[in-house]
């Protein structure tokens, strides 16, 4: 017998504060899993939803109010089991928040970030296979760091090498190569020195230890990809 399957939008929203990684988590209002952590998401509305970015935009929207810079699809899972109200279909997607973007206006007890690693190990019960779907993420994540510029989209404004150092080592688990990191994000053009009009040489800052470190930023667009993967030390 045919029955039409629950379609679903998920959003696994990563946003890094500087110091740790977190992934956005919403309260459930209803049944099923009332009251239990899960990820932002909803139903695509056939007769309002043009597509399926258009429909997670409009769930993030009714979720909090944020539209991450940027999106990727993920994977489409399905089965039925997933859902005790039937078979059901979740198209994934992750999002970056970049460290100053601000958090859902909704400031409420229903909306948090949590530790993705935490949430990984399993220390929040989160509802549905919503655990699994965070890993998703995060590997589609740590893949592309070894290949690609999307640790750029963490990145504030302005941003030092020491910084983007910091989200590579969380993104793939181990420092990176400095020098690697150096030679493929300044020789590609992807960021540059910001320049003082003052002096006419690139803007520094002061550091706990060490010399001065100089600002850099980027303008990207849209993804960018690299020649080869990037190792770590």
């Amino acid at each position: 017998m045919l029955h039409n399957p629950i379609l679903t939008i998920d959003t696994v929203i990563f946003h890094w504060d500087g110091e740790s990684l977190n992934v956005m988590l919403e309260k459930r209002e209803k049944e099923p899993f009332k009251d239990t952590w899960a990820l932002p998401g909803g139903f695509v509305h056939t007769n309002e939803d043009k597509c399926l970015g258009s429909a997670r935009d409009r769930i993030l929207k009714e979720k909090g109010g944020i539209k991450p810079p940027y999106f990727e699809k993920v994977d489409s899972i399905g089965s039925p089991d997933r859902d005790p109200r039937g078979w059901a279909v979740s198209v994934i997607y992750l999002g970056i928040l970049k460290a100053e973007d601000r958090r859902p206006r909704r400031a409420d007890k229903n909306i948090m970030f949590a530790n993705v690693h935490a949430v990984m190990k399993g220390q929040y019960d989160l509802a549905f296979d919503h655990v699994k779907i965070v890993e998703l993420a995060f590997l589609r994540l740590a893949v592309r760091c070894g290949y690609s510029a999307i640790p750029l989209w963490f990145m504030p404004k302005e941003f030092t090498i020491r910084q983007l150092l910091d989200i590579h080592e969380v993104l793939m688990g181990s420092p990176p190569n400095k020098p690697s990191v150096l030679k493929r994000y300044v020789e590609s053009g992807t960021i540059e020195a910001i320049i003082d009009p003052e002096t006419n040489q690139p803007k520094k800052v002061s550091r706990p230890a060490g010399p001065r470190a100089t600002i850099y930023r980027h303008n990207l667009k849209e993804p960018v990809n690299f020649a080869g993967v990037m190792g770590t030390t």
